[in-house]
């Protein structure tokens, strides 16, 4: 098939397409709601020495390939709970489109190729200085959100980031899955398409599995195993497409790997033009539980030296209020 004809194929099915995007912004809408939560005006970022220093160096934050995060089945609770619950719906549009779902794993994984960047909803968690900086080591880096977006971009490709709280809670990630599956096959039904499914070209049938994986993606990355609901994590979250992942793509090496990663800037707009914030939006950092006066002096210093003013009204240093003392480092 020529491109001419697969594009006449996926102008044919323009109003589906669109009414996928529609929905596409309702599930993203469905997993805050369903979380509790509010888009916050700040989120945090826990990071070590070398990486603050790369934050501020770059101006930019890293979006991690999620297949080369620290936790290889980070992915993964996501993934199988929607592969399961897809396999035992009744619902016609997904038994039709059987190949759905044994091929989901390959799709998410070498096609969506999502991105991510972690973030907590508080700045002085024990279980958080443990796992990025221990509680002698690291920083805590507040970002404002309030008035910018993350995004990755280049020339004039602009991916944006969806930024969305992770869903920790069982019973609210089927409650999710569900009302996925009861949206697209109503979509289905309401295109007329149900009965005419097995009849259509492949390249049509194609394009309307990428909608539906494409639609359940958002759920699979805000998914994450019960037993780490201490984290508190919210991610931004980047899924390009294929051509887009081959111009933003940047490798950095870590324990003799290459590890692909999006550098991911804070853009703002004035309603004529969308431009990189001057400076990061970082509203504080805080020291780790048993960093001492040194480190704060140091701290503070290195700020100064990269054009941050500290003090009132200005990005602010703080100490830990977790009262724990490491006697190894008490004067760091």
């Amino acid at each position: 098939m020529s491109f001419e004809q697969f594009q006449k194929q996926f102008e044919d099915l323009g109003p589906l397409v669109s009414e996928f995007t529609n929905l596409h912004e309702y599930v993203e809408q469905l997993i805050i709601d369903s979380s509790g939560k509010k888009i916050p005006t700040s989120l945090f970022h826990y990071t070590s020495a070398q990486g603050l220093d790369g934050i501020v160096q770059s101006q930019s934050l890293w979006a991690i390939d999620c297949r080369f995060l620290n936790d290889s089945q980070e992915m993964k609770d996501g993934l199988e709970r929607v592969i399961k619950r897809l396999s035992e719906t009744n619902k016609p549009v997904f038994s039709t489109l059987g190949a759905l779902l044994s091929d989901f794993d390959e799709v998410f994984h070498d096609v969506m190729s999502p991105h991510l960047v972690s973030f907590c909803d508080t700045d002085d968690l024990l279980s958080q200085w443990r796992a990025y900086g221990s509680e002698a080591c690291g920083y805590c880096l507040e970002f404002d959100v309030s008035d910018s977006s993350l995004a990755a971009c280049k020339g004039n490709i602009v991916v944006y980031a969806n930024l969305l709280p992770v869903i920790y809670d069982n019973d609210v990630k089927e409650r999710i899955i569900e009302e996925i599956i009861n949206k697209v096959s109503s979509l289905i039904e309401k295109s007329g398409l149900t009965g005419q499914l097995e009849d259509l070209p492949e390249t049509t049938t194609g394009i309307i599995k990428g909608l539906i994986h494409n639609l359940f993606t958002l759920p699979m990355l805000a998914f994450k195993n019960s037993g780490f609901s201490e984290e508190r994590e919210w991610r931004a979250v980047f899924y390009p497409n294929l051509v887009q992942t081959r111009e933003l793509r940047k490798f950095r090496s870590n324990s003799g790997i290459f590890i692909p990663y999006l550098d991911s800037i804070f853009l703002q707009s004035d309603h004529e033009r969308l431009f990189q914030r001057a400076r990061l939006p970082i509203s504080s950092v805080r020291l780790p539980p048993s960093a001492g006066n040194t480190a704060l002096k140091g701290l503070e210093m290195y700020l100064n030296s990269q054009g941050f003013a500290t003090g009132p009204g200005m990005l602010e240093i703080k100490k830990s209020a977790i009262p724990l003392r490491n006697q190894g480092t008490i004067n760091w």
